[in-house]
């Protein structure tokens, strides 16, 4: 099972974002439970910020490959839209969204 990207928000590039938990794919996981946001095809080098539904936001570096991997637990139950961000420029003062997706935290 891989995330749906969803095709809100200005997206430049091929970049794509999975969840994963105990190694294997997953769109549903319960809350406190930990779990992987996945990326690949990002900017290599550049840092990336994954948010969920506009919260929650953390900065994680991109490997010279274009994939990073983040641990994650949510506390509070819902449907998550997780968006990965990456600047455009070293002075990290413009952002482009890169890649959307879901993820349900359930009780």
């Amino acid at each position: 099972l891989a995330a749906q990207p969803l095709a809100a928000g200005p997206r430049s590039s091929s970049a794509t974002l999975t969840f994963h938990q105990y190694g294997v794919p997953t769109t549903q996981v319960s809350t406190t439970d930990p779990f992987e946001v996945r990326g690949a095809g990002f900017r290599a080098s550049f840092p990336v910020s994954v948010c969920f539904s506009g919260d929650h936001c953390l900065m994680t570096e991109v490997d010279a490959a274009g994939s990073f991997v983040q641990n994650r637990s949510m506390s509070a139950a819902g449907l998550y839209t997780v968006a990965a961000n990456q600047p455009r420029n070293r002075q990290l003062d413009n952002w482009l969204q890169k890649a959307v997706a879901q993820i349900t935290i359930s009780n």
